[in-house]
């Protein structure tokens, strides 16, 4: 696991989701602690203007797409839309990357 080997992980939640984060409440700690690894940004995958803003906000060495659906059912009833979610926006992330990594000077 990323947090394990000491990396700094940032991940994107979607303010439509539920506020429910059992699954990941053993991995957050409030911001304000001392050497806090994980973080929570709210946004949404499928917005390329919240992307970059992360990307710029964050200056990610690497970047990892590990999105998952929280509910598979919902996947089968919004099919355009992990379609999108899915393909499209990882896609459209690498991009962005390249386009902050261009701006900054960082290597991506």
């Amino acid at each position: 696991m990323l947090l394990e080997k000491g990396y700094e992980v940032h991940g994107i939640k979607r303010r439509a989701s539920s506020f429910s984060t059992t699954r990941i409440d053993h991995l957050y700690q409030d911001r304000h602690e001392n050497d806090v690894n994980f973080f929570l940004h709210y946004g949404d995958m499928i917005d390329p203007t919240n992307l970059i803003r992360i990307i710029q906000d964050v200056q990610p060495d690497e970047n990892y797409n590990l999105e998952t659906q929280s509910h598979v059912h919902i996947s089968f009833e919004t099919p355009e839309y992990m379609a999108n979610a899915d393909g499209l926006v990882t896609r459209r992330r690498l991009c962005r990357s390249d386009v902050v990594n261009a701006s900054t000077g960082k290597a991506g």
